[in-house]
Formats: structure tokens, C-alpha cells, sequence
């Protein structure tokens, strides 16, 4: 096939502007015929000009430069205006350089569009050097220097909307009137623009503008990293203020905040107002032990971590377990909290070298830091014939072999494991753990609130078969201790996952903290004069600027993003900014730590980022845990980490060594993002959140943990009621569920059966049931062959690869961009090329949600559907399997940030439809009166049914349960929740059991919400869009499929207020009118 050619600029005559191309073509979606939004308010009447402010003063007189200035902006805008109506035309600086140069009359160079670039500002134009793609061919390679690289010259203001495609890729031409007006209101822009920096001068008595003008603009000139040895030699950093190498001890925050705020290119007022806090230092506060540590102990605490005295909280604990109690510690992170497990644990092995300790962690990279840290402090104990010389410790996970496994399980005295190990390969093989069981003194679970909802199901019955399988082999002497994140109740937490009835919880914090800053940071408007509602910087490319500007002076620093690919994304752009400032020995220090890394490349990761050898660290929540990272100084959030506590958790992370720290939260566009950027006080003022778990609310996990329970030892109701209670009584649980063994034979007892795992669960109950929504079998490992090197990169879930390993996709791993080559799914292997391209892929996909198999149900009773109507309507509400059948039909190229988000284009590919997922869910008929009654108040039915999905999801918990409204085939519509974390039960089960109720929260959102106008509030119904498209195999969740378009919140009203059995009044629309309609709708959605 051969080479797109691109049609140069030179060859246009752009004073032929086509005004025959109209676009006026009205969309065809689903969504499309509805006339839900509201006008602006202020209204421009047909044939009109929008009108232009009047100057209060007459504007100075102009020196010729900025005259000449005037004339090449004017070119640049006509040229690249027209550019953008031309589907394969390079907007390079050598392609429209001659366009340009014909209506100057005159050279043009790159220095003088420099200079234009300064005065409109970079969020205004983007002039730099960026690669070619290998796959877009140019003709006879024009405007590409050696190297591969072109200076790009476009309009990021979004002015023109962005280039406009169709679905199949093509660009839409814009009318004369269109284009026009984009001009025109760029160049109004320029003149705003020398206006305001002459007055500036004549304020400050600069004599000579220009002079002071053309001195600023030399720094601002773009070099290539890749030209020649000497421009890459050249720093092109464009503030003085960042030092030209990165500095071994940084300034304060406080000078580094100010010196940002000084960058006129890049700081724009995004602190939002009341958004910048400052959280004071606090000293430390000491306690004493009750009893003597050895010698020994006392030493190695000198020497390990520098420790002489106990934070009071420390101390407390510490005596605490001394005294034979149970505890939970919940205090501030990098407090400390580790010693108050290592210590009881390595104090009793002194005396008694039989004592057997388990920690638990919820993932392997917490496991292994905690692992590096009891050795670290043991190495300084065993020497010289101490009681602890030959004290061996070791990790029992996945990522080890049979032969390692068994050394740890025959010779350890203190391991280190996870849940799904102990759910999976210990409790089901407790003959062989038996005499590591028999002398378990101690249980670790750290990070215990990690373990809420379903998942703190999974793990409050893992304990409590723990405790029974101990109980049996004549162990009940454990203490328990749990460490855990400031939360509302982690005393009733932790006895509800161990299933115990007394612990002491330990809560005031000794430990010192350094002055923490916390800003909320909204990227700014793009076009803040004409548009100050509309779209905002992208939060990709801001975060980057900011994380530049970060660790270029000395900050050491930790991003968090809420996906996979937006952290390659994040990595990609930061490393592009830092080369474009001639930095590249800074983008050399900054990687991206995510899942699906090998374990050796994670821990690689951290030790060099323990070390100092990073710089900046990019990570989803696989960072979120207590990892010890070494010492950080800002944490950035790239958008709200869905909870209060979450963000308190992730901006826990800096200052961990008593320095001063920075913890910013980047707002995106999503709708608790835009509630808390324009509410940013109520992230200081909201209460901790509570914990919640329901272990017997899930009917599923809990029949799987008590068959489980059975394998390991047969139930005996008598013996095991104390530590399995269901609402019905243990013993008719039993005879329900599991399979009747003999009687007991023992005198005196109750004539209790033992009870052993039903048929259909065996041979490995413990294999039928996964405690994550992961697949840690048969993962696609995704192998480089380029030049044949044959090597792992990292390892996919099957369920993320039809997402992002389909033939022609580009893969991002640390920042490098590698192209699928083929998938070959049956043998789990993608292999993939490094290549480098100038876009991204996104799949193209639709989801289906649909019903399919009813588990059980129950009917709804709702008010009469006429005020003279007293005949009440009934609904029904069903729980059981949800198919989500989901369809790939192509996929879209896009640039990567930090360039504009706009399709390049659009490939169609054979469609591939994907395995069905089965998950958990509840749905209920809507009522067949509703679409009458919204219409009846003018509502459109679709936009109220849309804006009360939005209510009840942000009612719902983020990210466990989605909602979606959907016309059925026979007619009528059924609102549809289910655990978008897939598995059995959950969250879709408790939703059937009190849909009224989380209705009713949702209901509760909109009436107490007091935002004015049909739209809503992020808070209410979240009626915000925007943010980089991530494709669904990315999609961010909560966000809403449909971009927030076609939304009403009186209509979100209504809906809910029907559904939760209010009567709500009918409009004053003609209910005939009104029937006619609805059956017209009918029809068309059946058809």
C-alpha cells in the first residue's frame, strides 16, 4: 500500500476559502434529538455579531515591531486556520513557512514566530520539535529534520474546537462564516495581548519595549534534543528560577511555591481560591515501656533505625500487647507504626525460640518492604550468640517456586504472606502448616482498612477459619495486632474481621510531623476570556508542567494516577517536557510503578527510589500502602482518589522524614473532582470515613468460606458456632449447604453431625472462589521481540488484553511506545516492537448490559400514577447474572499528551466480539406511567432517567457498583446495578436487599444540594465531562459513558421520587398529547 501524501501549503491558495462546505449535519446518536441543554446566558440573537468589549482607555501607540508582529500572526492565523480543514496537511514550520512568507511579502523566520508565540502565550500556540511517526509518511520528507524530528506549529486555545473528524477519520471542512470567526477572535486576542504588555512597560517606566520584549523571548526558543550534540548541550529552560542542575538539597516549599507562582508561562491562578492550606509541624511526644527490652533489641533499634526513645502511641501499644490484649493502631502514616509489630514479635523469640509470627499484607510490595525492614533490624542482632542468631524470615506468595515455598513453610519462624495466599495454599494445606500452627504466637494484619466491603468479607472469614484451624490443633494464645489509616471506627473494625470481642485501640499520635502545604490545583481555562466556562487544560499535561517544575529543583516526588495507562501517559509527557528543556538527564529519572511490572523490575523501582536515584515515581495505587520509598517531598494527585480517606492516605505519603512536604490534588473533570475544586475547604473539614462489613450479607462468600472451612476440618455446629454465627443458626446453615457427615460420638455434647464440603465445591473449594477480581493465572506475558530480543516486559490479565493488546495497537510500558505485533491468545503471548509513533490507540467498543438468569426477586409497591387514581403500582425487583457483552470495532490514533487531545485517525478492523462476562447485579422495571409524568412537566424522560443514574452512582460506593438505564426489547425500560469489580454477590446483593434505600440516598443528593438550574451540580448529578480518552479497557471509574451529555435534575427528581413511592403531581401538558408521544417513542426504541 503506498504512502499517504500530505499536500503542502505552499501548493494552497488560502484566499480561496470554500464557503460551499457546510457542516451543518445533525447527529444521529442515540442521544442526539435531545433538546436538553440549556442557552448561555447571555444570548447572541440570530444575525448578530457577538459584541467586542469597549476599552476603557485608548490603547498606546504601537512601536513598528510589534506592528510587523501583528502582520505575521495575522498570516500564521489565516494559513494555519485553513490548515485545519485539510485532513492530511502538516501544520510544520517548513510546510506553511512559504504560505506565510507570500502574505508578509517577506522571510520569515522561526525567532519571529517565537516572539508571537510569547505574546499569545504557550496556552495559546505550541511551537516544538516532536517525532514523526514511522507510520505517516510525508512528501519527499518535507519538514522533517534529521533525526526524524519537525518544529510542529499549532493553536492549542481551542478556538477552532479542535480538528473536527467524522467516524470514519475524515476532517469536517468549516464554513467561511467559521473560519472567520476563529480568525477574527485570535487576532483580537494578539491585540489584547500587545496592549496589555505596552501598558505594563509604561506602568513600570520601561523605555524601550521592544528591547525588554525580544531579551525575554530568547530563552523561549524550542530546541531539538536530537539535531546535534550542541543544541542538545543547549538547556532551554524557559525561567531563570529553575536551577541549570538539579540540586542535592532543595529549597523550602514555601520557596518553591513562590518561585512557581512567578512563572509567568506556566502559573495562571490554578490554586484555586481557599485552596491552599498549610498544616503545621508538630513535635514529638514520648512514652516509657512497662517492661525491659533486651540489651540486644535496644542496640539494634540504635543502630538500624536511630532510635533512643518511643513515640507515646509506640509505648502505648507496645505495653498494650505486653499485657496479653489484642490492639489496633490507627495513626498518621510514616509514624512509626512498624516497630509496634516487630518488637512484641523478635522480644518474644528472645524468649522462647519456639514462638511462630505471621504478618499479613494486602499486596507482595508491602510484604517485601516490611521483610527488608525486620532483617535490617536483625542483622543487627545476630552476632555473638544472641538468642536471635539463625532466626530465619521469609515472603510466602505467588512469585515463588514449589522448592522455595516449602523452605519457608519447614524453616521460618516469622512469614511474611498476603490473604490469597493463606485463603489458597496455607488453610487448605493445614497439615502441612500444623506445626508452624501450633506455635503461631502472633497475627499481623497492617493496612486493616484496606479490608472493607466484599473484599473485608473475604478476609473476616479467612481469620476466623485461621482461628479455628489454631483452636483445633491446641492454639488459642495469639495476639492480634492491626495497624490501619485514619478511620471513623477501626475498634469495631477490627473485631468484626477477627471475629473478636475486646481490643484496645490506640489513636493519639506521638509522632513529629514537618509544616505540610495541601493545594487544590485546577488546570486552567483555555480560553478564559471568551469561554469562562469551558473546557480546561487537560489534566495529563498539566500535571506534567507542575511535576517539571517540581523535580527540577530538588523535589522529590511521588505522582498517583487512578489507571494504568493514565500513569504511562503522565510518563510520557513529563519525560517529553523535560527533553524539551534540554533536560534529559532529569527524564532519565523518572518512572512509572504500576501492576503488571515483573517483581524483579518493581523491585528494582524501589530500591532505586529508596536510594535516591529517581527522581519522581508515577504510580496507581500499587504506591498507596505504607512501601518505604525513602524520603519524599510532594505527593501529586492526578484527580480525587475517589474517597476522603484515599486522598488523606496518598498525600500521607511526603514527608515521612519530619521535613517540610507539598501534597497537591489535581482536579480533572470528573464530578467530585469539580465539587471539591470549587468546595476545597470540605476536604480539611470532612469526617473520617467508617469502614464497612457485612460478612454475612454476601450469601455467596459466605457458603464458599464455610465449604472452604469444612475441607480443613470437618464443621461441628456444637464447636464452631463461636466462630461462624449466620442470621439462621450454624447448624441449619449447614444442613442447608454442606454435606451431612456422622454424628459426634463424644459423651455429653449436644447430638451434633459433622459436616464436610458439598460435591459441587470439591476437589479445592478454596480454587472456586477468588478473593480479588484479578486473574493471577495464565496471564499474557507481553514479550519485546525487536531485534530479537525475546524479552518480558510485563504480564496483562486476559480480561485488560482484547483492550489493549489487539494487532496494530500501541502499548506503553515506562514511557516507551511498542507496537502489537500479534496476539496470540491462546498461548497467552502478545508480542510487541519498539517503534517510535506520534500517537496512541484507543479501542473503539460498545457494551451491552443485559439480565440473565433470576436468582431471586420481590415486588415493589409505588404511589397510583393519577392523583384520582387510588389503584397503587407495582414493580419487580430481581437479583441474579448480568451479561456484559462487550464488541471491538476498530480504534482511534490520538497524540499522546501533552498535545491536544483530537483523533487523528480513525482505523476500522474486523469486529471481535469478547467472551460474555457474567457478573452480580440487581435491576427493577421502571414505572410504565414515568415517561408520561416527565413529559408532562417538559422533561425529557431520557436526560432524567441519565441524570438519576448519576445520582444514584455517586450514592453509591465509587467504583463497586454501576448503574445503567436501558429500553427493553418488549417494551418498557429497567434500571440495571452491578459490581462493575465483578464476582458472585457483592455489592449487587446488597443492593437488592435495600435498592429503596440507596434510591432514596440518591434522592437525597439532588433535594439537598443547593445548586440553581436544570443541569445540576458536580455534587448532585455530576452533570461535568472531559478528561483524556482512556478507551473503556481504561475507563476511569464512575465516569460517565456518555460524556454527562443530556441530564436534568428536576427530572432526576422525579424519577427517584416515583421509585421511592412519593407521589409526585402530573405537569400541565395535555396527557392525550402526551400518550401520543410515548407511544411514538416506544416504537422507535423497540425498533
Amino acid at each position: 500500500m503506498p504512502p499517504r501524501k500530505r499536500k503542502a501549503a505552499e501548493d494552497v491558495n488560502v484566499k480561496e476559502v470554500d464557503s460551499g462546505a457546510e457542516t451543518k449535519r445533525k447527529g444521529k446518536g442515540k442521544r442526539a434529538d435531545l433538546q436538553v441543554k440549556k442557552t448561555k446566558s447571555k444570548e447572541i440573537k440570530e444575525g448578530e455579531e457577538e459584541s467586542t468589549p469597549v476599552p476603557t482607555a485608548a490603547p498606546l501607540p504601537w512601536p513598528q515591531h510589534f506592528k510587523r508582529l501583528s502582520q505575521t500572526h495575522s498570516a500564521l492565523n489565516l494559513v494555519y486556520t485553513f490548515c485545519c480543514t485539510r485532513k492530511h496537511l502538516a501544520t510544520t514550520f517548513e510546510t506553511i513557512k512559504a504560505a506565510v512568507e507570500g502574505r508578509i511579502r517577506r522571510e520569515l523566520s522561526v525567532d519571529e514566530v517565537v516572539e508571537v508565540k510569547c505574546l499569545v502565550g504557550p496556552r495559546g500556540i505550541r511551537l516544538e520539535w516532536t517525532n514523526c511517526s514511522e507510520e505517516e509518511e510525508w512528501d519527499d520528507d518535507k519538514g522533517k529534520a534529521k533525526g526524524g524530528m519537525a518544529l510542529l506549529f499549532e493553536y492549542v486555545d481551542g478556538a477552532d474546537g479542535g480538528r473536527k473528524k467524522t467516524k470514519s477519520g475524515a476532517t469536517l471542512e468549516m464554513t467561511q462564516a467559521q473560519m472567520m470567526k476563529v480568525i477574527n477572535r485570535r487576532n483580537e486576542r494578539f491585540t489584547n495581548a500587545v496592549n496589555g504588555f505596552l501598558e505594563k512597560c509604561a506602568k513600570e517606566g520601561v523605555q524601550d519595549p521592544v528591547e525588554v520584549f525580544r531579551k525575554g523571548c530568547a530563552a523561549h526558543m524550542p530546541v531539538s534534543p536530537y539535531l546535534s550534540e550542541e543544541s542538545s548541550s543547549t538547556p532551554a529552560s524557559p525561567e531563570s528560577t529553575i536551577p541549570p542542575e538539579i540540586p542535592i538539597e532543595r529549597k523550602s516549599i514555601t520557596e518553591i511555591l513562590g518561585e512557581i507562582k512567578h512563572t509567568r508561562e506556566f502559573y495562571h491562578d490554578q490554586i484555586v481560591p481557599g485552596g491552599h492550606f498549610t498544616i503545621p509541624a508538630r513535635g514529638p511526644n514520648f512514652g516509657d515501656l512497662t517492661f525491659l527490652l533486651s540489651q540486644g533489641l535496644v542496640n539494634a533499634l540504635y543502630n538500624a533505625r536511630g532510635i533512643t526513645r518511643l513515640y507515646s502511641h509506640q509505648a502505648a501499644a507496645l505495653n498494650a500487647i505486653h499485657g496479653g490484649e489484642d490492639v489496633i493502631v490507627s495513626t498518621s502514616t510514616s509514624s512509626g507504626k512498624s516497630l509496634i509489630y516487630q518488637l512484641p514479635v523478635l522480644h518474644a523469640i528472645e524468649r522462647d525460640r519456639r514462638t511462630k509470627a505471621m504478618y499479613i499484607f494486602p499486596t507482595k510490595a508491602l510484604a517485601q518492604d516490611q521483610l527488608r525492614g525486620l532483617k535490617d533490624l536483625l542483622s543487627w542482632m545476630g552476632e555473638g550468640g544472641t538468642p536471635l542468631e539463625g532466626i530465619e524470615v521469609g515472603t510466602f506468595d505467588g512469585d515463588m517456586g514449589p522448592e522455595e515455598r516449602r523452605e519457608v513453610r519447614e524453616r521460618a519462624t516469622v512469614v511474611f504472606t498476603n490473604p490469597d495466599m493463606l485463603h489458597v495454599a496455607v488453610l487448605p494445606n493445614e497439615g502441612l502448616w500444623r506445626s508452624f500452627l501450633r506455635e503461631l504466637k502472633f497475627v499481623v494484619v497492617d493496612e486493616l482498612h484496606v479490608y472493607n466491603n466484599q473484599f473485608g468479607a473475604h478476609m473476616a472469614f479467612i481469620m476466623r477459619r485461621l482461628r479455628r484451624i489454631c483452636a483445633i490443633v491446641g492454639n488459642e494464645d495469639i495476639r492480634f495486632i492491626s495497624c490501619s489509616a485514619t478511620v471513623a471506627n477501626p475498634e469495631e473494625h477490627m473485631k468484626t474481621i477477627f471475629g473478636l470481642a475486646e481490643v484496645t485501640h490506640i489513636s493519639i499520635d506521638g509522632s513529629p510531623s514537618g509544616t505540610k502545604q495541601f493545594l487544590c490545583w485546577d488546570p486552567p481555562l483555555k480560553d478564559p476570556t471568551h469561554n469562562p466556562i469551558g473546557p480546561r487544560t487537560d489534566i495529563i499535561t498539566e500535571s506534567a508542567h507542575l511535576l517539571m517544575h517540581l523535580i527540577l529543583r530538588g523535589v522529590r516526588t511521588i505522582a498517583f494516577a487512578r489507571v494504568r495507562k493514565s500513569a504511562e501517559l503522565l510518563l510520557t509527557a513529563l519525560r517529553t517536557e523535560l527533553i524539551r528543556l534540554g533536560r534529559p538527564e532529569a527524564a532519565d529519572r523518572v518512572m512509572a510503578y504500576r501492576g503488571g511490572y515483573t517483581p524483579q523490575d518493581r523491585r528494582q523501582i524501589e530500591n532505586d527510589m529508596f536510594q535516591g536515584k529517581l527522581l519522581c515515581i508515577i504510580a496507581t495505587t500499587a504506591l498507596e500502602l505504607g512501601v518505604d520509598i525513602g524520603s519524599l517531598d510532594a505527593v501529586v494527585m492526578v484527580g480525587f482518589p475517589f474517597s476522603v480517606a484515599g486522598m488523606r492516605q496518598q498525600s500521607g505519603r511526603a514527608g515521612r522524614r519530619n521535613r517540610d512536604s507539598l501534597a497537591v490534588l489535581m482536579g480533572s473533570g470528573a464530578p467530585m473532582d469539580r465539587y471539591y475544586m470549587n468546595k476545597p475547604g470540605e476536604l480539611m473539614s470532612a469526617p473520617n470515613a467508617s469502614v464497612e462489613v457485612d460478612i454475612w450479607g454476601d450469601e455467596g462468600v459466605a457458603e464458599g468460606h464455610l465449604q472452604c472451612a469444612a475441607l480443613e476440618s470437618p464443621i461441628h455446629p456444637g464447636r464452631d458456632e463461636r466462630f461462624f454465627a449466620p442470621p439462621q443458626g450454624l447448624r441449619k446453615f449447614c444442613e442447608e449447604r454442606l454435606q451431612k457427615g456422622d454424628p459426634d460420638p463424644s459423651p455429653g455434647i449436644e447430638r451434633h453431625h459433622y459436616y464436610h464440603p458439598h460435591q459441587r465445591f470439591l476437589p479445592q473449594p478454596a480454587r472456586r472462589m477468588a478473593m480479588r477480581d484479578t486473574d493471577d493465572k495464565n496471564k499474557i506475558s507481553i514479550v519485546d521481540v525487536t531485534s530479537h530480543r525475546n524479552k518480558i516486559l510485563e504480564e496483562l490479565e486476559p480480561a485488560r488484553a482484547s483492550f489493549t493488546l489487539y494487532t496494530g495497537a500501541v502499548y506503553l510500558h515506562q514511557g516507551r511506545t511498542y507496537l502489537v505485533r500479534h496476539l496470540d491468545i491462546d498461548n497467552y503471548i502478545a508480542r510487541v516492537e519498539r517503534v517510535s509513533v506520534n500517537y496512541i490507540t484507543i479501542p473503539r467498543d460498545h457494551t451491552e448490559v443485559w439480565p440473565y438468569r433470576t436468582d431471586a426477586s420481590r415486588v415493589l409497591t409505588l404511589p397510583p400514577p393519577h392523583t384520582n387514581n387510588s389503584k397503587p403500582t407495582t414493580i419487580t425487583v430481581s437479583n441474579g447474572a448480568i451479561r456484559l457483552s462487550t464488541v471491538i470495532y476498530g480504534y482511534n490514533r490520538v497524540p499522546p499528551p501533552p498535545s491536544r487531545p483530537h483523533i487523528l485517525e480513525s482505523i476500522d478492523t474486523s469486529t471481535v466480539e469478547l467472551p460474555h462476562r457474567f457478573v452480580s447485579g440487581t435491576w427493577l422495571d421502571l414505572p410504565p406511567y414515568l415517561p408520561d409524568l416527565l413529559t408532562s412537566h417538559g422533561i425529557d424522560a431520557l436526560a432524567a432517567v441519565h441524570a438519576a443514574e448519576h445520582a444514584i452512582q455517586g450514592a453509591l460506593l465509587p467504583g463497586k457498583v454501576r448503574v445503567k438505564c436501558r429500553v427493553k426489547l418488549g417494551g418498557g425500560a429497567e434500571m440495571i446495578f452491578w459490581d462493575s469489580a465483578g464476582g458472585e454477590g457483592g455489592m449487587g446483593w446488597r443492593v437488592f436487599e435495600d435498592v429503596e434505600g440507596w434510591i432514596g440516598k440518591g434522592l437525597e443528593k439532588v433535594e439537598r444540594c443547593g445548586c440553581a438550574g436544570e443541569d445540576g451540580c458536580e455534587k448532585c448529578i455530576g452533570a461535568v465531562g472531559g478528561g483524556w480518552p482512556l478507551g473503556s479497557g481504561q475507563k476511569e471509574i464512575g465516569r460517565c459513558y456518555e460524556g454527562d451529555q443530556g441530564v436534568s435534575k428536576k427530572g432526576a427528581e422525579i424519577v427517584l421520587s416515583v421509585l421511592r413511592g412519593r407521589e409526585v403531581e402530573w405537569g400541565s401538558r395535555d396527557l392525550e398529547f402526551v400518550g401520543e408521544v410515548l407511544e411514538g417513542s416506544v416504537k422507535n426504541a423497540a425498533a
